[in-house]
């Protein structure tokens, strides 16, 4: 028989066929093939499932080791934490009493306490600065006796508009660059900080007209922004131009300036020999570029025409996008309900008043009184904006009761030598710009100099005596031939804040330095009377610190 059927007989005896093989085997010998068969099958099963079970066994022991390490390894590392109190918790190796519910006192909480009355001696302020306190500071002065020329000041108190202390403070003087104040007043009050500027292109049958809107610091560059102040592009007022010339088929143009917004006197008679020709100011023009600087800098040569000369760099511009100019650029006026080709848009008028104020620029300064004119219905000439600027001050000294009695305009930036303004007009105006002022005359006055920090102050304060105004004494500065001036706001050493103006003048020494020192020395005199400065309002270095565009003697 075939030794493969027995197996199959024993796994299957109840089959008639594998007990007819069994039988046939006989009872005895059947059982002994059948229990050696199922003996050599059951080791191939039972190492098989054991190997299963075996595998197994060893995954769920990695699984219990691996759970038993993540529970065990963070409370072993909060445990440890707790006890050098490092994580909060019950444990510790530190023996410390519990603080109760109201937290640990702070070192010295539990002293015994006593309202007492700071004393005041030498190196603490009065109560109350006095005018007696600035006027004896100012005359210990040890610059002040040996002065060749004269001084007057005042001082007033930003709250209140009370004159705090004053030397011949009605006295109508020359204000050199501190007229400027009255430049940035006007433009703030009667313009408004954020107005922009327009330069625009009309067309007029034949003739494309380039139409002036008071920016005269235009650039030629696709895009530029110098001394802090985005400047409109001609290169993409030339841009939008062509491609409307195009459009309707023009590749042939005249070319007209329109620059008569601010009449046609660029120059001021009372400038003298401060003018365009010494490099201090330009023609003020309501078209221009960089101001008219011919050169590039602040006093340096300036452009005889500057519209004439915005005009010719805008041909240029148009011929390099295809646009043949016919002729030399012409002024003329642009009509009523020509059609506009394009416009550029200028930085809005606080950044130029910023500026004007931060670095004594005398074209801008002259350039905001001209728009204040305008804004007020008023020719944009020079007699216009000496109108404007005096009726805008007018109005304000006589809702705040101050007077402006002696005040003589001849030009809007201070080159002038016929300038009158009282120390007390400048006080008086300074302490309400900075106390109960609209917001937008408050903003403009508090972008004057800092003392040794910033602009045409970040020089000065450096010398034995003047250091307390450095970092508090902010103001606009003013420099002539033998004079020198300061108007702005400080704090006083019993905390008060003021407005003050201080002139030097009629010095006999060469140049303005000897007005100059004792103008710091003043300033500082004012801050210190009393008590220590109230220094630290501004962190103010023992070198100057850059601010931005460099800085020049102004006029």
């Amino acid at each position: 028989m075939c030794a493969r059927a027995v197996p199959s007989a024993c796994n299957n005896s109840e089959d008639p066929q594998a007990s007819a093989v069994l039988r046939s085997l006989g009872g005895q010998r059947a059982r002994k093939l059948c229990t050696k068969s199922q003996t050599q099958r059951r080791p191939a099963r039972s190492y098989q499932g054991e190997e299963e079970h075996s595998q197994m066994a060893k995954s769920k022991a990695t699984e219990i080791v691996a759970a038993a390490l993540a529970l065990a390894l963070p409370a072993a590392f909060y445990t440890f934490g707790d006890l050098v109190d490092g994580f909060p918790g019950p444990l510790t190796l530190r023996t410390q009493k519990v603080a109760d519910l109201e937290g640990v006192p702070a070192e010295g909480e539990a002293w015994e306490r006593e309202d007492l009355v700071r004393p005041r001696d030498a190196a603490s302020p009065v109560e109350r600065v006095s005018g007696e306190h600035i006027t004896a500071a100012v005359e210990a002065l040890p610059g002040l006796g040996a002065y060749s020329g004269k001084l007057s000041y005042a001082v007033v108190d930003a709250a209140s508009g009370e004159m705090i202390a004053e030397r011949d403070a009605s006295v109508s003087l020359t204000p050199a660059s501190t007229m400027k104040l009255l430049s940035a007043l006007a433009a703030a009050k009667a313009v408004g900080p954020e107005q922009t500027l327009t330069t625009r292109t009309v067309l007029d049958g034949e003739r494309l007209v380039l139409v002036g809107g008071g920016d005269n610091l235009l650039t030629v560059k696709p895009k530029e922004t110098k001394e802090g102040i985005a400047r409109a592009s001609l290169a993409s007022l030339a841009d939008q131009t062509a491609q409307k010339l195009k459009a309707e088929g023009r590749t042939k143009v005249t070319l007209v300036f329109d620059d008569t917004l601010f009449g046609n006197d660029p120059v001021n008679p009372a400038w003298g020999e401060n003018g365009p020709a010494g490099g201090w100011v330009a023609p003020i023009t309501p078209l221009g570029i960089d101001a008219g600087r011919a050169d590039g800098t602040k006093y340096g040569a300036k452009s005889k025409d500057p519209s004439y000369d915005a005009a010719k760099a805008f041909a240029e511009l148009l011929k390099e996008r295809g646009i043949t100019i016919e002729a030399e650029p012409t002024r003329g006026a642009a009509p009523e309900g020509a059609t506009e080709l394009g416009s550029v848009q200028s930085a809005p008028l606080s950044s130029w008043i910023a500026h004007t104020l931060l670095y004594s620029d005398n074209t801008l300064a002259e350039t905001l009184a001209r728009l204040a004119a305008v804004k007020t219905g008023r020719p944009g000439t020079v007699a216009g904006a000496r109108e404007a600027v005096k009726a805008e001050l007018d109005e304000v000294a006589r809702e705040k009761g101050f007077s402006t009695e002696g005040l003589v305009i001849a030009d809007n930036s201070g080159l002038s030598k016929d300038n009158r303004l009282s120390p007390s007009l400048l006080a008086h105006l300074t302490a309400w710009a900075s106390g109960n002022a609209p917001v937008e005359i408050r903003d403009t006055f508090a972008r004057v100099p800092i003392g040794g920090l910033t602009g045409t102050l970040k020089n000065r304060f450096g010398e034995a005596g003047a250091e307390e105004a450095r970092g508090v004494a902010r103001g606009k500065t003013g420099t002539l031939s033998g004079t020198s001036t300061l108007a702005g706001t400080t704090v006083l050493s019993d905390g008060r804040v003021v407005g003050y103006a201080i002139f030097a003048y009629d010095s006999q020494a060469d140049g303005y330095a000897e007005a100059r020192a004792l103008v710091d020395d003043v300033a500082s005199a004012i801050i210190s009377a009393g008590g220590p400065t109230p220094a630290g309002l501004y962190d103010a270095p023992s070198s100057p610190v850059e601010a931005g565009a460099e800085e020049g003697e102004e006029q």
